[in-house]
């Protein structure tokens, strides 16, 4: 993939999630190895302070979250509070004040992870709200503590901070997806919808072919940079139609495509109709870069199997949109002449 090659501090992205892993690991051993001294030695004050120490000072933050007899936490290292900027002990008086930070969508998955009904080989990405009223990101791996029964009755874990990595992700994620000039899609995450709905999503589908026209005139009369900015203009003109069903690529230098689910044709040409508008208007508020384009569209009640022939007839018909455009305007041209 693309952001393979996105260089880290020397290294590649793969590479750098390859080193988080492993760090993970070191840490996760760690908390294992402190939690254990720390039982082992609580009765010796010299020793016992010694892992209370190294469990204080992680960068993560370990914790122990007792189930039973009661439930609270025993233990949460101060390095929660470079995390959320909230002291330990607010959570260590109350427990509830944790789950309290747990945004919405995370509550389940954080509470599930609380009682047992959890996955414990897998990592949990939860969002907390810190001090400052933000979420931030965070990474846990938790171990849980079972009695001779069976019962649960307590969870080691480790969290941190990883809202810079999320960001980091998300913004590659981002350039891998979209135009850099428009900010639209690109054309590999057409294909890779297209890909979908024709393999594996069905529903009623139209799709939009739009097709610049004279794009290559403008950029050798007047300049790429006035080129870019006609593509710019379209590109905003075509996004404000953007929503959960409407995905809008720049699929091509001067073309772009819209593809439409859980339509009827009737919705599709009144978009269509809306577009055309919209240049009109457009055109008669900003004459310095008018905007030229040829559409066509084609609808399925069917995608599976069936996306490549729809593509075909919607660009077909773009261009016999094209061609009718020219004959228009070669006739108004004879009409000036002839006046």
């Amino acid at each position: 993939m693309a952001y393979e090659y996105f260089i880290f501090g020397g290294l590649n992205l793969m590479d750098y999630k390859f080193f988080l892993l492993i760090i993970l690991i070191i840490n996760v051993c760690l908390l294992y190895l402190h939690v254990f001294l720390f039982k082992r030695y609580k009765n010796n004050k010299e020793t016992g302070a010694f892992y209370k120490w190294l469990l204080d000072y992680s960068k993560d933050s370990l914790y122990y979250y007792q189930t039973y007899p009661d439930i609270k936490f025993k233990y949460i290292s101060p390095s929660i509070r470079d995390i959320i900027g909230i002291k330990e002990e607010v959570f260590i008086n109350d427990y509830k004040e944790a789950f309290k930070l747990v945004h919405p969508d995370d509550f389940e998955s954080v509470y599930k992870k609380s009682i047992g009904q959890f996955d414990y080989n897998k990592k949990q990405l939860a969002r907390w709200m810190n001090a400052n009223g933000e979420y931030v990101w965070t990474e846990d791996w938790a171990t849980p503590i079972y009695d001779k029964s069976g019962k649960l009755v307590g969870i080691v874990g480790s969290m941190r901070n990883i809202t810079d990595r999320i960001k980091l992700e998300e913004e590659i994620n981002y350039r891998n997806n979209h135009d850099n000039m428009t900010g639209l899609y690109n054309r590999a995450y057409f294909e890779e919808l297209f890909d979908k709905l024709d393999k594996h999503t069905s529903c009623k589908v139209g799709i939009i072919v739009c097709d610049l026209n004279g794009l290559k005139m403008i950029n050798d009369n007047y300049g790429h940079k006035i080129g870019d900015l006609l593509i710019k203009e379209t590109g905003n003109l075509l996004n404000k139609y953007s929503s959960e069903n409407i995905i809008i690529s720049r699929i091509g230098g001067d073309e772009f495509s819209m593809v439409l689910t859980d339509v009827n044709e009737s919705d599709v040409l009144d978009l269509v109709n809306n577009i055309k508008n919209d240049i009109i208007e457009h055109n008669e508020e900003c004459k310095e870069i008018e905007i030229n384009m040829s559409i066509g569209y084609s609808t399925s009640p069917y995608s599976i199997g069936f996306m490549n022939d729809i593509f075909v007839v919607a660009d077909q018909n773009m261009y016999r949109s094209k061609r009718k455009d020219k004959m228009d305007d070669y006739e108004k041209l004879k009409l000036i002449l002839n006046y």
